[in-house]
């Protein structure tokens, strides 16, 4: 996949920590942002469009704007991921592009976990 860079950056939406407690799927829904989910144990089983992802712990995936998501299966008991939702702020003019695969495995997970509860901080702090 590629996703167009735009020269100003980005602006981040909603994010946290995600830990299941029950049965429950992931929502079915269309959204107008990016989302990346870093699955931390379980798996997370999730549609985009008519495509199935099954997201294993350590592995990360980004879901695009304006397509349909929802949960293949019910969330296991051990679930646990962060989640981030961000646009990209450009000028229409912007003409720069990125490769990133929409699947991935996480080189330093512990890293990203450190990243994710430092941005989780700074929001309950404001």
């Amino acid at each position: 996949m590629r996703l167009e860079l735009p020269p100003l950056g980005i602006e981040v939406g909603p994010c946290g920590l995600f830990m299941s407690s029950c049965k429950a799927t992931h929502p079915d829904r269309v959204l107008n942002d990016y989302e990346l989910i870093v699955v931390r144990r379980g798996t997370l089983s999730i549609w985009e469009n008519d495509v199935r992802f099954d997201v294993p712990p350590g592995h990360a995936l980004i879901l695009y704007p304006r397509r349909r998501h929802r949960g293949a299966t019910a969330f296991a008991r051990d679930l646990s991921f962060y989640w981030i939702h961000w646009v990209f702020k450009a000028p229409a003019t912007a003409e720069r592009v990125l490769d990133v695969p929409q699947l991935l495995e996480v080189q330093r997970p512990e890293y990203i976990a450190e990243l994710f509860h430092r941005l989780l901080d700074d929001r309950e702090s404001q």
